[in-house]
């Protein structure tokens, strides 16, 4: 009945809908037929890992934000995400999409995250094999600022941007260019913590 139920909900749809347990939380998939199942939580563990790893002389801390982050959100419009899934927090319904987008010649992957309705994070994969790395950090971090490349020079180090308003931008070379945006660090801090907390109860 239920693969009954699936087959009818894609025909109208388009997506197919599962629900599985991850960690001690449930959470609720929509997805393409094309599309595998991923686990939001454990990749917002990942992140949260790497952010709290980068060494103290990588943490450069940012008084202007001349990050474009309608910009980067733009790029959505109009798209159908391959693959949702919500998940009911104390704090909140934590909703994270995977987007496939075009970025000039090439697809990209992009992950959108958010806390009841409000933009908490994304994560975007560029497959640029990490050429773009430095014209990030001089175009879309610091724009017309002026900027010690100094530091920026080994490839091999992950950088955390730590702006004045609580926004984090964590920036590595994992094969390709992959930026983790975080909108809201406080409540990003919490739902990780958070994540931490049952799984080590489990």
């Amino acid at each position: 009945m239920t693969s009954l139920v699936n087959y009818f909900r894609f025909i109208f749809s388009g997506y197919l809908r599962k629900k599985k347990v991850l960690n001690g939380v449930k959470v609720h998939f929509k997805y393409r037929h094309d599309s595998e199942i991923f686990d939001p939580i454990t990749m917002l563990l990942d992140q949260f890992f790497k952010i709290n790893m980068v060494k103290e002389e990588f943490r450069v801390k940012v008084n202007h934000n001349d990050y474009d982050l309608s910009m980067i959100l733009d790029q959505l419009e109009g798209s159908k995400p391959k693959l949702g899934c919500v998940a009911k927090l104390p704090m909140g319904l934590l909703k994270v999409e995977r987007f496939v987008v075009k970025d000039e010649f090439r697809t990209t992957s992009f992950y959108l995250i958010q806390l009841d309705d409000e933009l908490l994070a994304f994560l975007h994969k560029k497959y640029d094999y990490g050429r773009e790395r430095l014209s990030i950090i001089k175009d879309d971090i610091f724009g017309e600022n002026q900027i010690d490349e100094s530091i920026f020079r080994n490839e091999e180090e992950p950088i955390l941007f730590d702006y004045n308003n609580g926004q984090l931008l964590y920036l590595e070379k994992f094969v390709h260019s992959h930026i983790f945006y975080v909108n809201q660090s406080d409540s990003f801090y919490k739902v990780c913590q958070y994540f931490e907390k049952i799984s080590s109860a489990g």
